[in-house]
């Protein structure tokens, strides 16, 4: 439709006029298509004026006072205008939704003297659902993926995503949270899974984009819901957000396009990583999904074709491995030899750089390198946290077998990482110690040494330590084992007391329970 030629002014009365314009206009749209159902012609006048009053509003937003937001939800409008997102022509339904997007969008949009925010309104309403509908709806009537179909979509995502976020930034108001998460959760889940699973061959364009954007929101809800384990609805009781073994099938499908595929730069490498958050989440929300669609064994597959979804693939297999059973499996997929090669920097998966060139492509690439280091040391960590002896100490002995081979190579690399981030560790620590950054904490009254102890885990401190809770425990189980990584240490100028240290912090930052006892008994095995 053409650009809007309403001026519409942004006082109390041309607010109020404004309002029962639209009202008038909506009436009468809506006899129109009553009276003439099969003559188009005969309300396009009507739809040409109610697209120019949302276009006006839209345009308007930025120049009004916040608190006409309140005139615009007694005289009923609001509601009206979330009312037209759902209009059969997608014209209007797209100019109404933008309207929602421009006054939802700003978290300081407030009414009633700050009693309530205009996204509480939204919701409390049936926004959401009313969104939800919507996407379902145009996928119904949109079949061929014509454009005006998905720029639909793509606005309806970007307002779900923009209510998730005011209402996170104000959260404990009114438990509105809960019912956010939990009600995009359950009106868009369905249309999501679908957008999944569909790979949308000979769609437009705007349909990858829009992929990606349902991964995005499934993304934020779940890793949400993973920060808070449990949120509250309106009324304060706890809503949980059920994540189901169908939904951990739809990503572990749509993840698995890229086991050897390489996503292109920019928006599907994005859609990649929302895909690998999904997943991350899942892995850890439905373990029961994840295993029993071999979404262990999917990973190491990404892991061996050394893709950029590799990256993702570690991860989740990070946030899976929660127990014995869980670490049995990893060693049942072969997992020991992938992981025994990337531990060593071998054959890890590489990143699509796309355009980046100079020292923006080479911070990147070793923060990626970074990364991948990072999470197979937790994953190695955690295999010999979870592996234990008894009657099923053959899966331990196989672990405790990739260390010593190749004259216990791996054992030299554990004491190399070691070294290596303890260094990075105490010069991150002190450099925040002498900033001004420390001197300003405390003038504020915050715990300087709390975010001493948080900058040093940041800067290579969790590295560390749990590559000397592996060290500690290779010296635990094997002695060839203990005298290779103690002539490691030699060679490098330094001795046991690195290891021994570092498994002792380690242990102090524990709460009480079985792994803060394995580490106690790592220590005074091996003369702590």
């Amino acid at each position: 439709m053409a650009k809007s030629k309403v001026i519409l002014t942004t006082t109390l009365s041309g607010i109020k006029s404004a309002c029962l314009s639209l009202e008038t206009l909506v009436t009468s749209n809506a006899r129109l298509r009553l009276d003439n159902p099969t003559d188009p012609s005969s309300w396009l006048d009507s739809e040409l004026s109610l697209f120019d009053h949302l276009a006006a509003l839209a345009s308007s937003w930025g120049v009004m006072d916040p608190k006409l937001l309140t005139v615009l939800v007694q005289l009923g409008a609001w509601d009206t205008i979330v009312g037209l997102c759902t209009h059969a022509n997608l014209d209007v339904s797209i100019a109404a939704i933008e309207v929602v997007g421009e006054m939802i969008g700003d978290s300081t949009s407030v009414v009633e003297g700050g009693e309530y925010a205009l996204v509480y309104e939204f919701v409390k309403n049936g926004g959401l659902e009313i969104f939800g509908r919507n996407l379902e709806r145009v996928e119904g009537e949109d079949n061929e993926g014509g454009t005006e179909g998905e720029r639909c979509v793509e606005v309806t995502l970007q307002v779900i995503m923009s209510v998730m976020e005011v209402a996170r930034g104000t959260e404990g108001e009114q438990g509105a949270v809960g019912r956010v998460e939990g009600t995009v959760w359950d009106t868009c889940k369905g249309w999501v899974k679908r957008r999944l699973e569909n790979e949308g061959k000979g769609k437009v364009a705007m349909w990858r984009e829009n992929q990606r954007a349902a991964a995005e929101v499934m993304a934020s809800v779940l890793t949400y819901k993973g920060l808070s384990s449990s949120s509250t609805d309106e009324s304060g009781a706890l809503k949980d957000i059920e994540v189901e073994e169908g939904d951990v099938e739809a990503v572990l499908v749509a993840f698995s396009r890229y086991m050897r595929k390489e996503p292109e730069p920019g928006d599907e490498v994005e859609y990649v990583e929302n895909l690998a958050d999904c997943l991350c989440c899942m892995a850890k929300l439905c373990a029961s999904g994840f295993r029993a669609h071999e979404g262990t064994a999917l990973c190491f597959r990404i892991l061996a074709g050394r893709a950029h979804a590799g990256s993702g693939a570690m991860k989740a297999v990070g946030e899976y491995l929660r127990g014995r059973k869980e670490a049995e499996e990893i060693v049942d997929n072969g997992g020991i030899k992938t992981l025994g090669r990337i531990f060593m920097g071998r054959g890890k998966p590489k990143m699509v750089t796309g355009l980046k060139e100079g020292k923006k492509l080479k911070r990147e690439k070793r923060n990626w390198e970074r990364g991948i280091e990072e999470k197979v040391v937790e994953v190695v960590y955690l295999l010999t946290r979870h592996l234990v002896g008894g009657e099923e100490r053959e899966y331990k002995e196989r672990m405790l077998a990739k260390f010593l081979e190749s004259e216990c190579e791996r054992c030299e690399r554990v004491v190399e990482i070691m070294i290596r981030e303890d260094a990075r560790m105490r010069e991150a620590e002190i450099k925040y110690l002498r900033s001004e950054e420390a001197d300003e904490d405390e003038e504020l009254g915050l715990d300087v040494e709390a975010r001493a102890v948080a900058v040093k885990m940041e800067k290579g401190g969790t590295s560390y330590f749990q590559s000397a809770a592996i060290a500690g425990w290779i010296c635990q189980n094997s002695k060839a084992g203990f005298s290779a990584i103690k002539e490691a240490l030699s060679v490098r100028g330094s001795g046991m007391t690195l290891i021994k240290e570092g498994v002792k912090e380690w242990k102090d930052m524990m709460e009480e329970g079985e792994e803060k006892r394995r580490l106690e008994v790592i220590l005074a095995d091996i003369g702590a």
